[in-house]
């Protein structure tokens, strides 16, 4: 699942789109209100990327993305520019 894209889905749901800069996983989790620990170690940046898929997830259930099938079909497209 790439959360990068649930990241970009999630913000052109809420009329907030970003500068493709502004998808770093710094940037996403604290425009999120994700703890980031220590960044750029691995487990921290795992954990991170973890808490922040659960944000999304819930963020996106709420507009048809319920299910783990759903996500997962959002998560492969492509990223629209």
């Amino acid at each position: 699942m790439d959360v990068l894209r649930l990241a970009v889905l999630a913000d052109r749901i809420d009329g907030s789109v970003r500068l493709s800069g502004d998808y770093a996983l710094a940037a996403a989790a604290e425009r999120y209100g994700v703890p980031i620990e220590r960044p750029h170690h691995a487990l921290d940046d795992a954990l991170t990327t973890a808490q922040l898929f659960l944000v999304l997830a819930t963020r996106l259930s709420k507009y048809g993305y319920g299910t783990p099938r759903r996500l997962l079909r959002a998560s492969s497209r492509p990223i629209p520019r």
